[in-house]
């Protein structure tokens, strides 16, 4: 990735933890998307986007994809651990046995929750994707 676009990413990442959560609309899966947006690639997600807003709602759509790892996989190619690179995207698992989807930037992922934006090891990541 260019030094333009790694900048554009950690911009990225600051702003969106200013955004208050909102299922459909700054959550961790409008959260990544947004960072392939900002790159200037296509939505990854328009095929979803608009499809839920609710906890219930955003449990049907992840269920109906078959979970989260479902969704990643509808929107972007999974990756060897070992190619993802700045920009993609990672499956963690959280500590309460929910699943995130976060941004991979160098040996960190970065992921939108109800709280901001949470970073986590790299190392934590179960599976990676490419928008």
């Amino acid at each position: 990735m260019t030094e333009s676009g790694m900048l554009t990413l950690v911009r990225y990442v600051g702003a969106a933890g200013g955004v208050p959560f909102e299922y459909g609309v700054a959550d961790c899966l409008t959260f990544v998307a947004g960072a392939a947006i900002a790159l200037g690639r296509p939505d990854p997600i328009a095929h979803i986007r608009g499809t839920y807003d609710t906890p219930l709602t955003a449990k049907r759509q992840t269920r109906a994809l078959g979970g989260l790892a479902g969704v990643a996989a509808s929107s972007a190619t999974e990756i060897p651990a070992g190619e993802a690179s700045a920009g993609d995207w990672a499956l963690v698992r959280n500590w309460d046995g929910t699943e995130s989807l976060g941004l991979v930037i160098g040996a960190t992922i970065w992921a939108k929750s109800k709280h901001g934006v949470a970073a986590c090891s790299r190392a934590r990541a179960e599976r990676f994707y490419r928008p």
